[in-house]
Order: C-alpha cells, then structure tokens, then sequence
C-alpha cells in the first residue's frame, strides 16, 4: 500500500501540461482552418463578381449592336476620324454600370456576291466594326472589358 501512495505522489501534473499542449495545437489548427475558409470566401465573391461585371459588359455589347444610332454614329465618326461613340447603359442593380465605344474600321467588297449576271465586281459591302464593352461594380476594383468585332454586310454605295 505504501508503493502505490508513493507513485500517486511522484506525479506531478504531466498529464496536465500534456493536455495543455494538446489544447493548443488544437486551437493554432482550428485557427488556421478559419483563415482559410474566411479567405476562400473572399476569393469565391471576388470570382462571382468579375463573372457578374464581364456578363454585364456583354449585356452592354448586346444592346449597342441593337442600337442603330449608336452604330451609324460610329460610322460617321470614323469617316471624319473623329473619337469613338460613347454610350452608358444602366441596369436594375444600381451597383453595376456599363459602357459601350463602336469603332467603324472600313468597308471592304465582299467577294463572291455580284447583282446582275455578268458582273465582275461585287456589288455587295461590308462595313467592319470593333465594340469595346466596360463595366464594373460600383465602390469595388471590379472591372471587365471585352471586344468584340461585328461587319454589316450591304450594298455597295455607287
């Protein structure tokens, strides 16, 4: 009996100081997997937002080539070399705005088209254009920029 009282009295607390050091391995861990969640957050909202601005600058491309303005605008500008047309758009989210610049780049004969039998010369043209959309959210880096190339293709002018 007096053996086992001796051993009892030998321990001092190293099981405690164990579990203390185990504790806090465990906290550094559960801190570290925090920081990483919280930091694999910030980057998933900053992918969705730049997906959600470059759709938005498509949106912007879409309505300007609708807008015939905008487009025969662009063509007298670039005739007279004068700065690309310009044109804002606004969306139902207030934090999103757009942008739009047409570019006319030339006309061109478009081979293979002829009006009147006998023909050599075409009588068709195409009229090349560049679209530049922007958009971003507003109070945010978030930025996208895509062009785009589009041509009309119609009679040539006599």
């Amino acid at each position: 009996m007096k053996r086992q009282l001796n051993r009892q009295s030998n321990q001092r607390g190293a099981v405690l100081i164990v579990a203390l050091i185990m504790l806090l391995v465990t906290t550094f861990v559960g801190f570290s997997t925090m920081e990483t969640s919280n930091l694999e957050s910030k980057m998933a909202t900053a992918r969705e937002l730049k997906e959600l601005t470059f759709q938005t600058a498509e949106t912007g491309i879409e309505r300007a080539l609708d807008d015939e303005v905008l487009i025969s605008d662009s063509y007298i500008a670039g005739l007279s070399n004068s700065a690309w047309p310009t044109k804002g758009y606004t969306f139902t989210d207030p934090k999103l705005s757009a942008s739009v610049q047409v570019a006319y780049l030339g006309d061109f004969i478009t081979p293979g088209f002829s009006a009147k039998k006998g023909d050599s010369g075409s009588s068709m043209a195409t009229i090349y254009y560049t679209i530049v959309g922007t958009a971003g959210r507003n109070n945010t880096n978030i930025r996208s920029q895509h062009t785009q190339g589009f041509y009309i293709l119609q009679p040539k002018a006599n």
